[in-house]
């Protein structure tokens, strides 16, 4: 059946509400806390910790909260991918197998890339000693222009096809009078170093993703079908988790 969108969301975001605020207040009262003259005493230094630390996760989410510009992905993007991939690149193709193309299968992660705009041999400023960055990078070397702070945040899922999702991406700027220079979205796909995601090295998604929506504010959901029952987007746990944050 068709369904009233908005209000799925709406239910959504309420039915898990409570499920995240009780995740919540187990970290917090599982955190130990000093009583007493100690605590008050300690309190103003803490203050000053948490302050520094505030101010440089501040800096660094700054940093990492680039996107890239719509009018880049449906138009450069497309061509260079068209060009990097020949066939394989089609109507059908999703993220999963662009992520395959880009960072090797899952049996055989890191093998057989496919450089994109130099992804692959560019030196990371993060891992030093290592190559590899993410694609947003790349394609900020690439043009300057293309890359910015985001303005908005994507919720999809790398299921997707990639030129339903570039239309999408198109048909939203113009219906929304958008300058698609000027927007720049975060999607996890481009915007994650995905050497790093993909390494196995310990990450905090929910920080991750959560920080960065509360740091962009403003989001749109890619959903796609109306069919509650077969969307894709229903049926993982991000979306989910983005809607609530």
């Amino acid at each position: 059946d068709v369904v009233d969108l908005p209000a799925v969301l709406g239910a959504i975001r309420l039915a898990i509400s409570g499920c995240f605020e009780d995740v919540r207040d187990d970290r917090e009262m599982s955190v130990g806390r000093p009583t007493g003259p100690a605590a008050a005493s300690g309190s103003v230094l803490v203050q000053q910790k948490s302050a520094v630390a505030d101010e440089l996760a501040a800096e660094q989410m700054k940093k990492r909260a680039k996107g890239v510009s719509v009018e880049f992905l449906v138009s450069t993007f497309e061509t260079k991918l068209q060009n990097a991939l020949g066939d394989e690149y089609h109507d059908n193709t999703t993220f999963i197998h662009l992520a395959e193309s880009f960072w090797g299968r899952r049996e055989a992660r890191f093998e057989n890339m496919t450089s994109f705009l130099g992804h692959v041999e560019t030196p990371s400023s993060d891992r030093v000693g290592e190559n590899g960055v993410s694609l947003c990078t790349a394609i900020g070397i690439y043009d300057s222009h293309a890359v910015s702070d985001a303005t908005h945040f994507l919720s999809w899922s790398w299921s997707y096809q990639v030129k339903k999702l570039l239309q999408t991406l198109k048909e939203y700027c113009t219906k929304r009078g958008l300058d698609r220079k000027k927007t720049f979205v975060w999607m996890c796909f481009f915007c994650n170093d995905q050497f790093e995601w993909f390494s196995g090295r310990e990450q905090d998604g929910f920080e991750t993703f959560g920080n960065m929506l509360r740091h962009i504010g403003k989001m749109v959901c890619i959903v796609d079908t109306y069919d509650a029952a077969t969307a894709i987007y229903f049926k993982r746990l991000w979306p989910i988790y983005e809607i609530y944050i």
